[in-house]
């Protein structure tokens, strides 16, 4: 599991939300006064479609540094990687398609 929140880099997650989430009500709402035309359930859904790009290109780093990071981080085989490179480009294609659909029109 350890290995999981390492892949996806949950620092690089929250900070995300937050800029976004404070960005959004500080700056957006309070400080200009601006009337959005967005509500909080549209809002909701383009910061899970932020994480979900964010999420994928951090797989898909993973995946094209795959050989480079069992060198450089001095693994001593891919049974110390969290995944394999399929299951990498698995999970990036399952990401892509659920943004896709996600942030497509109901």
């Amino acid at each position: 599991m350890n290995s999981f929140f390492n892949l996806i880099r949950w620092p690089n997650m929250v900070i995300v939300i937050l800029t976004q989430y404070v960005f959004y009500n500080y700056v957006f709402l309070q400080i200009q006064g601006l009337s959005l035309q967005m509500n909080e359930v549209e809002f909701a859904f383009i910061l899970f479609n932020t994480l979900l790009i964010t999420l994928s290109g951090y797989v898909i780093n993973d995946y094209f540094d795959f050989g480079t990071d069992l060198i450089n981080k001095k693994r001593s085989g891919l049974k110390d990687y969290p995944l394999s490179k399929k299951s990498l480009k698995i999970l990036y294609i399952c990401l892509s398609i659920v943004h896709v659909w996600v942030q497509s029109p109901v």
